[in-house]
């Protein structure tokens, strides 16, 4: 996480930190602008992977995030720069794949 020590203050201006539980369950929406970091982590004997989504309706609509064509997959564990031109443009991450309840994701700016 954006610590400089475990014990000291996160120092992210905006983060956002989720447990993903089972295949198919996402993220709660996450707003920035900018550049920021999406990295997905394990416990407990976990594996998985995701798939980030878009919407540009609020949240009505998901769509997959794309890198020339290609839906972006992390397999976890990892950590990823993600960009967002445009202002409004929500985030999230939905889990595909793997097993057990550890799998955590978390966005920062």
């Amino acid at each position: 996480m954006a610590r400089l020590t475990p014990s000291s203050p996160d120092l992210a201006e905006k983060a956002s930190e989720n447990q993903l539980n089972a295949v198919g369950a996402v993220t709660p929406w996450f707003d920035f602008s900018g550049t920021a970091n999406v990295a997905v982590r394990l416990d407990g004997g976990a594996t998985g992977a995701i798939v980030l989504e878009k919407s540009f309706d609020g949240g009505a609509t998901p769509l997959p995030a794309t890198n020339l064509g290609t839906v972006v997959t992390i397999t976890a564990p990892a950590t990823e720069p993600i960009f967002s031109r445009e202002n409004g443009v929500l985030w999230r991450a939905r889990r595909t794949t793997g097993t057990g309840a550890g799998l955590f994701v978390r966005f920062s700016q």
